[in-house]
């Protein structure tokens, strides 16, 4: 099991990714799995998705974020698919939210070899 956690409004939250919740987005709208009410995020802002044992980020579908997001410092780029590690950080805006697997999960970590990337077009792509 794979965890995205973010503090909101002082509490601090996670949201688990694995075969069966495999994709999340992230942003102020009530329907995103990680919301926040932090204004540098957009109502739709990334969307995190679960793949073949990867954890992957990219822009939603329907648009591109007013302030961007960053995968540890990394600026993500229009249609650009990133994958996501234990111990990234992933910034929307400026709402950081952090990777961690429970012991035992098979998730790549920093520097771990990582395999291709499936192209942008052909992820599946839901919005909230």
């Amino acid at each position: 099991m794979v965890k995205l956690v973010f503090n909101e409004q002082g509490w601090e939250r996670s949201v688990e990714l694995n075969e069966h919740n495999n994709v999340v987005m992230v942003g102020r709208n009530a329907d995103c799995a990680v919301q926040t009410s932090d204004a540098s995020v957009s109502r739709v802002h990334a969307m995190i998705m679960w793949r073949d044992g990867k954890l992957l980020v990219q822009d939603p579908p329907n648009g591109r974020p007013t302030n961007g997001t960053k995968v540890d410092g990394m600026r993500l780029q229009p249609g650009e698919v990133l994958e996501l590690y234990v111990g990234s950080e992933l910034v929307c805006g400026n709402f950081p939210i952090r990777v961690v697997a429970d012991a035992g999960e098979q998730v790549p970590r920093m520097g771990e070899q990582a395999g291709q990337m499936p192209p942008a077009g052909q992820m599946r792509q839901e919005t909230c």
